[in-house]
């Protein structure tokens, strides 16, 4: 019931407490008999009394419509923040992942290994960000914990995926070793010479087809690669299938997610009024892409 219609209801009610006064003095300027009297008084009486409770309760119904109203505007601005530095950023993580992947670009080895030279296309976090803000997260947490609690079962899965591409480096790094002493140009510069090692093993486990043709590796690569791929199968095959059928989960958990992201963002912002002007007003997150990257360090 708006305003006005519930002031309506009181006037009615006023009214009808009016007409139950006025009843006396009809009966006593001969306007109505007492027997009528009497049933119109029951039946007023019957009324008011209806009313009187009907609008006890839109008074409390009101009433909790305006402190719901006054606490919606305190946690607007938290609401804003939930959207602008968690769910937002986490939507855009997880689809850049989900392109990365169709494109082969998740770079599970160097994702693992960043801090010793890589420089990694993904996997990114869904919701541990170097500048995230905590308490937006502890917010999301707190009002949708099943949301939640599927992006740390995101986050568990890419830390075993980064841990077995790990051990297939690991496994097949002698074998890459050997090749690139015999068959790569010679490198004097054993800073380049891991370099190399690096990028193959990266290579071999993202199952690339072929270098650009300014890469320096190229040559290498046409002639050893398939070779290098096949290698890390036979000794290695079933963590590569592992990390294969792992990456298809995560993406599927990825896109599960995005939709849910969206749904919440959505609510979020009907239930408190937020406009997009808002969010991209205020989404100071777009602006730093180290914050987009995933870090195993920053996992807690």
């Amino acid at each position: 019931m708006d305003r006005l219609s519930y002031r309506a209801f009181w006037l009615i009610l006023v009214a009808t407490a009016v007409g139950g006064i006025g009843l006396p003095i009809a009966v006593e300027q001969n306007y109505l008999g007492v027997e009528s009297a009497g049933l119109w008084l029951r039946g007023i009486s019957v009324i008011a009394t209806v009313l009187l409770v009907g609008g006890t309760y839109l008074t409390i119904q009101q009433n909790q419509r305006d402190i719901e109203e006054v606490r919606k505007g305190r946690e607007k601005p938290l609401v804003r923040d939930e959207i602008e530095h968690v769910v937002v950023p986490a939507i855009d993580a997880l689809q850049n992942d989900i392109d990365d992947s169709e494109k082969g670009l998740l770079d599970w080895f160097n994702a693992g290994n960043r801090l010793m030279g890589g420089s990694a296309m993904g996997p990114r976090s869904g919701i541990d960000f170097i500048h995230s803000d905590h308490s937006a997260r502890r917010r999301l947490k707190e009002t949708s914990p099943e949301l939640y609690s599927d992006l740390e079962d995101r986050e568990d899965l890419i830390l075993e995926l980064c841990e077995v591409a790990d051990e297939i480096a690991e496994e097949i790094k002698p074998f890459v070793e050997q090749t690139l002493r015999d068959e790569a140009p010679d490198s004097s510069d054993p800073e380049e010479f891991e370099h190399w090692v690096r990028t193959v093993l990266d290579t071999s486990i993202r199952q690339i087809d072929h270098f650009g043709e300014s890469h320096e590796l190229y040559e290498f690569w046409e002639e050893h690669g398939d070779h290098l791929i096949a290698q890390m199968k036979e000794v290695a095959g079933s963590k590569v299938t592992q990390l294969e059928q792992g990456e298809e989960e995560m993406i599927d958990l990825s896109k599960d997610l995005v939709e849910r992201l969206v749904e919440e963002q959505m609510r979020l912002r009907r239930e408190y009024g937020i406009s997009s002007r808002e969010i991209e007003a205020n989404h100071r997150w777009r602006n730093d892409p180290a914050s987009k990257t995933f870090n195993r360090r920053d996992i807690k």
